[in-house]
């Protein structure tokens, strides 16, 4: 590799890792670091809650135990600083190994790089994220199988099963790794079937052997995929999941319980086109759908085409889905134009590709010294963390010192940070367990909707820690059983009398 395309990849390699360069602020960070400290330090997979007390000993089973272990470890040898550069090196791979391993111009991989890690960028920017683990992974998938269309050679399936063995116990995403490869088999199963018609089984044997190591390679890899902590008990109904994940959000919160949970988490919301991710997104649907239509479509093109379909459907029904979408569009947009590329001659090419690293070396700079002015002041302190993410910290601190006794009703999106930070007070709701009847019970307090204070008496809240700016808290300190005792511009905390 000659010195210029070592500089032009190695900025992007940084164009794709500052966007990815800062503090945690998935609202689930806080039990990942608690799941994770339980794997590092006492050895403990969880099958059962007990970081709650409305769900204390129902099953939430701890299917990322590997990668929150690894994000424990890095965290408390090295920090916040250590953590996000971890992540950011790793969330890169995802974007970065499509533009090493397919061939292409220099310039048309870094316009589609851009295109693709800015429309990303929804989930990217939220920074160190258990989620990022399965956007690695999900790429590697993607690249075996898109390598083994191209050559036909079975080293690219080799990989497959320990990957999913791997991927199985660190993010539950692996689930979608496992429908690409049911999608990609029933593909191959009817093009066999379509040459067996027209030649006959004594000319396709080698096709046939073909398709029986792939199916072999897909259920090892399925097989291996289920070789991970399991329920000691019911953990609620799978089908209430998959319609909630595979249906539209209207029709889904109409006919499951966790699909009315989707309509009130923004990031599993279709993606919206007034903002720049979304309009990248919807761009890039019109681009494949433009691209496709304008070139031949032959029996090589039109596997990538049918992949590429599923995931425009699944992207457009959560934004979180975008970069699985975009995962499939960096290698499928590499693949043909390699040869439209190649086969044209365009003026100002070189000019293209001076201009091209000029604005990297302008662009990856000022972010990652951004990243780095976000991350280093809460380095090694936690407080200065709290008070950047905006979580209640001096809430928190108020209830260290004078130890409220009974019960807690907390915002939903503090649950993680409050089992990280006080964890001798097990919270009312947390990330992990949306969709479930806890939702439904804590949306009826929250929304003070008929029967909140039987729900309250239910669980026999004695105290709260809530938004100030909700119409909720006025409404609460209006009950003479209700006094507030404390209060800021982020927290307020109420106690019954």
């Amino acid at each position: 590799m000659d010195k210029k395309r070592i500089i032009f990849f190695s900025l992007i390699f940084l164009f794709i890792f500052s966007y990815n360069f800062t503090l945690p602020r998935d609202p689930d960070f806080g039990w990942h670091m608690k799941y994770g400290e339980d794997v590092v330090l006492r050895h403990k997979i969880h099958l059962t809650d007990t970081f709650s007390y409305t769900y204390r000993g129902k099953s939430v089973v701890d299917t990322e135990w590997l990668s929150e272990g690894i994000f424990y470890f890095i965290y408390s040898k090295f920090s916040f600083l250590g953590l996000s550069l971890f992540s950011a090196f790793f969330t890169t791979l995802a974007f970065f190994i499509p533009i090493i391993v397919f061939r292409g111009n220099l310039t048309v991989k870094f316009l589609l790089t851009v295109w693709s890690v800015i429309g990303s960028s929804v989930v990217l920017l939220v920074g160190p994220r258990i989620q990022n683990i399965s956007l690695v992974f999900f790429s590697f998938l993607t690249v075996f199988l898109f390598k083994y269309t191209q050559t036909g050679r079975r080293r690219y399936l080799w990989p497959i099963p320990p990957l999913f063995l791997i991927w199985a116990n660190a993010h539950p995403g692996y689930s979608l790794g496992i429908f690409l490869l049911v999608i990609y088999l029933l593909i191959v199963t009817a093009y066999l079937f379509n040459d067996l018609i027209k030649s006959g089984i004594k000319y396709n044997l080698k096709e046939i052997k073909k398709f029986a190591l792939l199916s072999a390679i897909f259920l090892l890899s399925f097989c291996l995929s289920g070789v991970k902590p399991k329920s000691i008990g019911p953990s609620g109904s799978s089908l209430d999941v998959i319609k909630a994940l595979v249906l539209p959000v209207n029709l889904a919160s109409n006919v499951s319980l966790v699909g009315r949970v989707r309509v009130t988490i923004a990031e599993w919301l279709p993606p919206v086109l007034v903002d720049l991710p979304g309009t990248l997104f919807y761009l890039g649907i019109l681009f494949s759908i433009a691209f496709f239509s304008y070139q031949f479509i032959d029996k090589r093109s039109l596997k990538y085409i049918i992949i590429l379909l599923v995931f425009i459907y699944f992207s457009l029904l959560s934004r979180r889905n975008t970069p699985f979408f975009f995962l499939i569009f960096l290698p499928c947009m590499l693949i043909f134009l390699e040869k439209k590329i190649i086969e044209s001659r365009f003026p100002f090419l070189r000019l293209l590709n001076i201009l091209t690293i000029l604005l990297m070396l302008l662009w990856v700079p000022a972010r990652l010294f951004k990243g780095a002015l976000d991350i280093l002041p809460s380095n090694n302190n936690v407080d200065v963390y709290c008070r950047t993410v905006k979580y209640p910290c001096e809430a928190i601190n108020f209830i260290q010192k004078n130890k409220p006794a009974g019960n807690m009703f907390n915002s939903y999106d503090w649950g993680g940070y409050l089992i990280w930070q006080l964890p001798e007070y097990p919270v009312f709701i947390d990330g992990r367990v949306p969709g479930q009847e806890i939702y439904s019970e804590f949306e009826t307090v929250n929304s003070l909707n008929s029967g909140w204070q039987e729900i309250l008496a239910k669980y026999n809240v004695k105290w709260m820690i809530i938004r100030p700016n909700q119409t909720f808290n006025f409404i609460v300190k209006s009950q003479d059983n209700w006094q507030v005792v404390y209060t800021d511009e982020i927290a307020n905390i109420l106690e019954k009398l």
